[in-house]
């Protein structure tokens, strides 16, 4: 999928997929695992972006009604993924959807 809005171009390119997905989440936990485990500003432009999780989160609400795990870990023990939810603007996704924000790290 081609566009300058990472939302809808995530939305679109699982939207042809939906009765695929549907059928394959079934009664399973939704866990999207981006790609943010390098946590520091510089790094911004390697990380998953907050509104292709948005795409994708617009796209699983009519087919998945329960809450959607979003779970990442930091490459560094310095660096909490807290901190790396908060710089990459994850954190807002707990206020639009039912959303936990999961440290992969946290035992």
């Amino acid at each position: 999928m081609t566009g300058n809005d990472t939302r809808d171009a995530a939305y679109k390119s699982l939207k042809p997929l939906e009765n695929t997905i549907a059928a394959a989440i079934g009664n399973k936990q939704v866990v999207i695992k981006p790609n943010a485990g390098v946590v520091a500003p510089q790094h911004r432009h390697e990380v998953t972006d907050v509104n292709q999780l948005r795409g994708i989160l617009d796209f699983l609400k009519p087919i998945y009604d329960k809450q959607v795990i979003v779970a990442e870990g930091s490459a560094s023990q310095a660096v909490s993924m807290q901190y790396g939810f908060e710089e990459y603007g994850y954190t807002a996704l707990k206020r639009e959807y039912n959303v936990k924000l999961s440290d992969a790290n946290d035992p």
